[in-house]
């Protein structure tokens, strides 16, 4: 997803554009940042070291949106209502989540593996996604 400043907001009030305009800020060597190389080649890519080092700049208008992971997005966008930032609500990329367990550690395993089958019987799992990731209501 995209954050951008409240004031650019009207640009994405139809869906995200083809080919945005200006500088896209993103964490290096992510999703976000591989998507921006992939689908937004044209654009200046900035990189930052946190979400929270490229909302500073965004409100300082050093870069014109910054892309990164939905939860991430929306922490940031919550954060920082009050000077004037906001989530795009458009997902840009759906991407599959993973635990990496070393094959030694069966306990573990077992655990994660009954954790999560707990949390899909009794319906947790879906209000955890639903909550930590808005789009998906």
């Amino acid at each position: 997803m995209a954050l951008v400043r409240r004031e650019d907001a009207n640009k994405y009030a139809l869906g995200f554009p083809i080919n945005p305009t200006g500088t896209i800020g993103v964490l290096k060597a992510t999703t976000g940042d591989f998507l921006a190389q992939q689908e937004f080649s044209r654009n200046h890519r900035k990189e930052y070291k946190s979400g929270e080092e490229a909302a500073k700049a965004l409100m300082k208008k050093r870069m014109d949106l910054f892309i990164c992971d939905a939860p991430t997005i929306w922490w940031l966008a919550g954060m920082h209502e009050a000077d004037g930032l906001v989530a795009v609500p458009v997902l840009l990329t759906r991407e599959q989540l993973a635990w990496g367990v070393r094959r030694s550690d069966t306990d573990l395993l077992a655990s994660v593996n009954g954790a999560l089958y707990k949390l899909q019987q009794s319906g947790r799992a879906s209000d955890i996604i639903k909550h930590w990731v808005p789009l998906f209501k």
